[in-house]
């Protein structure tokens, strides 16, 4: 797989057996943030355990690219804010049901944690960045964004109306889409004011990664 390829630094266990030296390679280094690492292994439990996200148009090493930013953005956020909010049972509910759905039940979610030799302690500390990161995401943007009525009037005569004709389908009057096109615009929108929010922390961050993957 890709992910395999695309390591340029070891993390290696060094031991001394019968007065040798031995290097036994466990993981390997994908990112710095700051003063901390996202390894090989933390790529590996992403894919198997978050729900799979990936589009038919991505190839492989998109795809991973796009794992790896998501992560360096949980970890980014979570160093961040850690000091300012807390974690309860409850915010974990949402990314833990994700997973176990995704795994098809919990007895499947376990075989895989054991795969990695990682218990319910270990995988709860895994997600844990994931979990801050969307309760922070909650807090920071909880107000609606107010969409203007000629913006979802140019929505729908430039896009909804094009696309239904092109499925040979039959418009639904403005009135009927307004609700809806205002939910997928201000979705849009809600988008690039966190992206733009993410980018101005991430920059203010020591962040290394592999230059094959920028």
């Amino acid at each position: 797989m890709y992910f395999k390829r695309f390591i340029i630094i070891s993390l290696l266990l060094s031991l001394n057996i019968y007065g040798e030296r031995n290097e036994i390679l466990i993981d390997k280094l994908v990112a710095v943030v700051k003063d901390t690492i996202i390894s090989f292994s933390d790529i590996e439990k992403t894919v198997l355990l978050y729900p799979d996200l990936r589009r038919n148009k991505d190839s492989e090493r998109h795809f991973y690219k796009l794992i790896l930013e998501d992560m360096i953005n949980y970890r980014t956020i979570y160093l961040e804010y850690s000091n300012e909010f807390i974690l309860n049972e409850s915010d974990y509910e949402k990314v833990q049901l994700q997973i176990i759905k995704k795994a098809g039940s919990i007895q499947n979610l376990n075989i895989i944690l054991e795969s990695f030799d990682m218990k319910w302690n270990d995988f709860r500390l895994f997600i844990k960045e994931k979990v801050f990161f969307e309760k922070i995401i909650k807090e920071k943007f909880q107000f609606k964004i107010s969409i203007l009525f000629n913006d979802v009037e140019t929505f729908y005569n430039n896009e909804y109306v094009p696309m239904q004709k092109k499925l040979n389908l039959t418009p639904k009057s403005l009135i009927d889409m307004t609700a809806e096109i205002k939910n997928h615009l201000r979705k849009i929108e809600t988008g690039k004011k966190i992206k733009n929010w993410i980018k101005d922390i991430k920059d203010t961050y020591d962040i290394r990664i592999m230059s094959e993957l920028q």
